[in-house]
């Protein structure tokens, strides 16, 4: 039988690789990622450094009133059309952007992301951008958005598109929170500006903008890794009739992604009922 000994006996091969801080809030100096090294992650988060990597003139975060309202009543967006892009089942945009799409039966509507752009379809190929609507006007700033959140999602090589004085540009903005702001939007905005200061800390110590990304893309993609196997395995106990060592293993697994700065593992209903967990657990 595993037990709890046998659980953590058997994560013991993974832990030292698990044992990191936060993937999406710490990338190693760049000095301590050689070639085919493995991607640590380094606690950096000394006052020191974040103050000179925000100097004065990059302020990353203040408070300010908000904006006057524009006295333009709110409007649904005017839908637009796409038109045949002269091959087979592929249609244009108005900014050119062509894609591959199968427009949808008459009476019926179809929604398809296009560069991170959500947009509704109906039978004639009339369409609306659907998108929630951003946090920053910044390009550079609303991609950092995906990268600075919990379960954010985000695409490296549409953000390394952007020419080095956009980027940089974007790190010295100052982030503006106004006082209507939803709580949502002041926690990511809050989440941007820390982002910030810390990508500047990696680059004065000699690091890139790419390197920072990639790094944080690498760990966020070993973290679902990590996620899945823990699942796979609980559900694989399950299957065996192994229920007791299936929780025991759950609660291992857990206490030492949290100990890395991961998340707990989010189960299934159905699994959570089988393990025999409460809402709390």
């Amino acid at each position: 039988m595993l037990g709890v000994a046998g659980a953590a006996a058997m994560l013991a091969a993974i832990v030292a690789w698990m044992l990191v801080a936060d993937a999406r809030k710490r990338v190693p100096p760049p000095e301590e990622t050689g070639e085919g090294a493995p991607a640590e992650v380094v606690v950096q988060a000394a006052a020191d450094e974040l103050k000179r990597a925000t100097a004065a003139d990059a302020e990353p975060l203040k408070s300010v009133p908000p904006e006057v309202p524009s006295e333009v009543a709110d409007v649904p967006p005017e839908p637009q059309r796409i038109v045949p892009a002269g091959r087979p089942g592929y249609y244009r945009l108005p900014d050119g952007t062509e894609f591959r799409f199968k427009l949808p039966p008459e009476g019926r509507t179809a929604s398809l992301k296009v560069k991170g752009v959500l947009y509704r379809f109906d039978s004639e190929g009339n369409f609306t951008d659907i998108s929630k609507p951003k946090v920053f006007d910044n390009p550079v700033e609303n991609q950092l958005v995906g990268l600075s959140v919990e379960g954010g999602s985000f695409a490296p090589g549409l953000m390394m598109r952007h020419s080095d004085e956009d980027i940089l540009d974007a790190l010295h903005k100052p982030v503006d929170i106004y006082d209507d702001d939803t709580d949502e939007v002041k926690a990511k905005k809050e989440a941007v500006a820390q982002m910030k200061a810390e990508i500047l800390a990696y680059m004065e110590q000699g690091g890139t903008y790419e390197d920072f990304v990639t790094e944080v893309a690498s760990m966020a993609r070993q973290e679902r890794k990590m996620k899945r196997d823990g699942i796979r395995k609980i559900v694989s106990m399950l299957e065996e009739g192994r229920t007791d060592e299936a929780r025991d293993f759950y609660e291992t697994y857990n206490g030492l992604l949290q100990e890395s700065g991961y998340t707990a593992l989010k189960l299934q209903m159905g699994l959570r009922e089988r393990l025999g967990l409460s809402e709390e657990e």
